[in-house]
């Protein structure tokens, strides 16, 4: 194999009737005049491999920029924004910067969930001592117990009045009367005592008998044997306020009363006013 440097090529060109002289030495070529210039780069031994190719560039193909286009931005920017890439057509949506994966956008309608909370529960033992706190309260703060009945049922009417409202939120109107009584002795009752009315009685003209033969707020009162007053109606007159609020929240205006038979069974007779 012989040497290029040693065997330099020279090339005679006639045109238009002028001589021109180029010699070609080692894959460099020079012309008569003494201007060299180089070949190009394929013409090399050896091929260098980028490491900011596309084939090993850590960005994405579609943030790549081609290369055949000008360097200075002219192309890109036009008035009115026709030239601009999709990605920022827009101010509101940039888009994602190079180097990084493309974020997915979230749904801007968000769906609606139904209200839901967790059931939230105290302790009974210490609910009945706050209770028996609230009713001594009551009755040392007012002049007399007729006094202290009242306020303790209109107390218990507005707390029953808002809680029927969150029970029976997903409840249908009462067609009837008996309906939204039995809604007072099943889910009302069961909500306040954790269990449901022993015994219901109606004659069908507006008048309602509720036995509960074990009522909770008396079952742990304790009573003087040599006592000869053992009345405990202000432990109750606050359930009969409670009764009294949830039918006045389903639309039906009654009065409420209750009888203490036995240490723990209460009866309330609602009476519908016309």
């Amino acid at each position: 194999m012989s040497d290029p440097l040693s065997n330099p090529t020279i090339n005679t060109t006639n045109v238009g009737g002028q001589t021109t002289t180029q010699n070609t030495i080692g894959g460099g070529k020079s012309n008569s005049a003494g201007t060299p210039y180089t070949t190009p780069l394929q013409t090399s031994a050896f091929t260098t491999t980028n490491s900011l190719s596309a084939t090993n560039s850590p960005i994405p193909s579609h943030h790549m920029i081609n290369s055949n286009s000008s360097n200075n931005l002219s192309g890109m920017v036009t008035p009115g924004g026709a030239g601009l890439p999709q990605q920022l057509s827009s101010t509101n949506n940039l888009g994602p910067s190079l180097g990084q994966p493309p974020i997915p956008q979230q749904s801007q309608q968000t769906s609606l969930q139904p209200f839901t909370t967790q059931s939230r529960l105290i302790s009974a033992s210490c609910f009945e001592f706050f209770y028996i706190e609230m009713i001594d309260c009551i009755m040392k703060s007012s002049s007399d117990k007729q006094q202290a009945h009242k306020k303790l049922d209109k107390l218990g009417f507005k707390v029953g009045h808002r809680l029927v409202e969150r029970l029976s939120l997903d409840t249908a109107l009462f067609p009837e009367l008996l309906d939204a009584v039995k809604f007072i002795c099943k889910v009302f009752w069961t909500t306040v005592f954790k269990k449901t009315i022993d015994g219901l009685k109606t004659n069908h003209k507006g008048v309602f008998v509720l036995t509960d033969q074990k009522f909770q707020w008396l079952q742990h009162l304790s009573f003087d044997s040599s006592a000869s007053n053992k009345d405990c109606s202000e432990y109750v007159q606050f359930t009969a306020g409670l009764i009294k609020g949830a039918m006045s929240n389903f639309g039906f205006k009654c009065i409420v009363t209750f009888d203490i038979q036995q240490v723990s069974t209460c009866v309330f007779t609602i009476k519908i006013e016309s």
